[in-house]
């Protein structure tokens, strides 16, 4: 589908790569959604992004697919991100990469479970189709608290998973792995085999 690129209110939902079913999930749910998202937003777009080949929105539903990263103009300032579904392997950059572009967004509890990013500060949260369009419309209605948002996960991101912090703690644990006094234990037979060889 063409891209209807500018400055219109526009939501990008974020499927997992790697799960299938996420994608059926995340279009069911855009069925759920869309009509009542439209009368309170009049004009919004919406985009789902897959790396699926060929993926396909379904039949009736007005909605736009996309890669993921395949065209940055679509994290701009009317645009709000969701996140729908589980924790699928990958759901977490699904979430992290638009909070690190100062994107708000709006995701389920189990997306971000294991990010403990502050609901409320860092992110939405909307567990259901109902709170997901409230979330989303106040956040296209209101430019300041989308700014707002955008810029503390950007901050929790730069705080939390930025490269230089990941690097560090992989150095702290090579080196107590390397000044450990007793060293990592090895099973009997590991032992017995070492001194064989």
């Amino acid at each position: 589908t063409r891209l209807r690129l500018g400055r219109v209110p526009t939501v990008v939902l974020n499927a997992s790569a790697r799960d299938g079913a996420n994608l059926q999930e995340t279009f069911a749910f855009c069925r759920a959604v869309l009509p009542a998202l439209q009368s309170r937003v009049p004009g919004v777009r919406v985009v789902v992004t897959t790396r699926g080949p060929g993926a396909r929105g379904p039949a009736g539903v007005d909605i736009e697919i996309s890669s993921p990263g395949g065209d940055r103009r679509l994290f701009h300032s009317h645009t709000v991100v969701g996140g729908v579904g589980g924790e699928a392997p990958d759901m977490q950059a699904c979430v992290l990469e638009p909070m690190a572009a100062g994107v708000p967004v709006v995701t389920t509890a189990a997306a971000c479970r294991s990010l403990d990013a502050r609901p409320g500060r860092d992110l939405r949260i909307a567990d259901n189709p109902d709170d997901f369009i409230s979330r989303v419309a106040e956040l296209l209605e209101d430019r300041p608290l989308r700014e707002e948002l955008g810029a503390q996960g950007r901050r929790f991101v730069q705080e939390n998973f930025s490269w230089n912090l990941s690097a560090s703690r992989l150095a702290q644990i090579v080196d107590d792995m390397l000044h450990s006094s007793a060293g990592p234990e090895l099973p009997p037979r590991s032992i017995e085999a070492a001194l064989e060889g």
